[in-house]
């Protein structure tokens, strides 16, 4: 019986996974149509919305980093770039988009260490930044 049970749960968590998936595939179009016309804080609650559906995805959480950089929330845009990283260590495009953030703050040394991260995992447009901005 506990067997049926845990099929049955399993059952509904992946139904239920698919339900969110397919849900955020159509706010992550409505969210896209915002940035397009500049309607961030808008953006910014519907990728809360996508974020509340699926709270470990570094891309999401990257994603809303991006808009909240646009819309000039900076500490927010830093704290969805972070938790981007910690979901996904391998992430280096998060990486490169906190150091350039960062940079633009004046946090170069936060900033080459990103880059540099960003490079090693194989992100070749953060050499250019790296090259600029933290070679001695």
């Amino acid at each position: 019986m506990k067997i049926i049970k845990l099929i049955v749960f399993i059952i509904i968590l992946v139904l239920n996974k698919s339900l969110f998936s397919q849900n955020n595939d159509e706010l992550v179009v409505k969210a896209n149509q915002l940035i397009a016309v500049e309607k961030y804080w808008e953006a910014i609650k519907v990728y809360d919305e996508i974020i509340k559906n699926d709270p470990f995805n570094a891309k999401n959480f990257n994603s809303r980093a991006v808009v909240k950089e646009r819309a000039g929330d900076t500490k927010g845009a830093i704290a969805d770039y972070s938790f981007a990283i910690m979901y996904d260590k391998n992430f280096a495009l998060a990486y490169h988009n906190r150091g350039s953030l960062y940079l633009s703050i004046g946090e170069n040394e936060k900033a080459c260490s990103d880059f540099e991260t960003a490079l090693s995992l194989g992100y070749p447009r953060s050499r250019r930044f790296f090259e600029q901005n933290c070679k001695k």
